[in-house]
C-alpha cells in the first residue's frame, strides 16, 4: 500500500512541478532541437540586411553601381541617367524596368554607410550566377560611373578594388597541400 501512495504522491509531485513550469512562461517546445534549429535558422535570415541578400547578378551590379556613384557625394542627374541608359543596354531591361530597378537600388543602399567594407557579403549569394564577361563588365561600367564627375576618388577606388579582388579570389586556382 506505502508504494502505491508513493507513486501517486510523485505523480501529483511531477504534474504540480510541470504546471508551476508553464505558469512561470517555461515552453516545452523549447526542448525540441528540431524546432530550436528551425527558429535558429529564420533568426539569421530574418535579422540579415536585405542588402546581403541578393541572388541576382543583375540587382547586385545594380546596387554597386549605385553604392559607386554615390561614393563620391549625391548622385547627379548625369550619372542617375546614366545608370538608367546602363541598366536598359546592359541588361536589356525596358524603361520601366529600368526605373523600377533604380529605385529598389536606392533604397536598399539608404542606410547604407559603406558599400566597399561589404562588397563579399553583397556579391556572396549571387557570384555564382556571374560570367566572366559580365564581372568584365560589371567593372567597366563601375570605372564609367566612378570617372564621370571627374577623378575618382578613395572609397570608389576602394569599392572596384573590392569588386576585383572578390571575383580574382573566386576564381583563383586551388593549391593542393604539398
Amino acid at each position: 500500500m506505502h508504494i502505491v501512495i508513493a507513486a501517486i504522491t510523485a505523480v501529483a509531485g511531477l504534474f504540480w512541478a510541470l504546471t508551476a513550469l508553464r505558469n512561470s512562461g517555461f515552453q516545452f517546445s523549447s526542448l525540441n532541437p528540431f524546432l530550436a534549429i528551425r527558429r535558429w535558422r529564420w533568426s539569421t535570415e530574418y535579422n540579415s540586411k536585405p542588402l546581403f541578400k541578393l541572388s541576382r547578378p543583375m540587382d547586385a551590379a545594380a546596387v554597386l553601381l549605385a553604392a559607386t556613384a554615390r561614393a563620391d557625394g549625391a548622385i547627379s542627374t548625369d550619372q542617375k541617367q546614366a545608370m538608367l541608359r546602363m541598366f536598359r543596354e546592359n541588361f536589356q531591361l525596358s524603361e520601366s524596368e529600368a526605373s523600377e530597378l533604380w529605385l529598389a537600388t536606392t533604397h536598399l543602399l539608404r542606410d547604407e554607410l559603406s558599400v566597399a567594407a561589404n562588397v563579399d557579403k553583397i556579391l556572396e549569394r549571387s557570384a555564382n550566377g556571374f560570367e566572366r564577361e559580365q564581372i568584365a563588365d560589371l567593372l567597366a561600367m563601375l570605372r564609367r560611373i566612378a570617372a564621370m564627375d571627374g577623378s575618382i576618388n578613395e572609397e570608389q577606388q576602394r569599392l572596384i578594388a573590392g569588386v576585383e579582388a572578390f571575383f580574382a579570389s573566386r576564381s583563383a586556382p586551388k593549391q593542393a597541400w604539398r
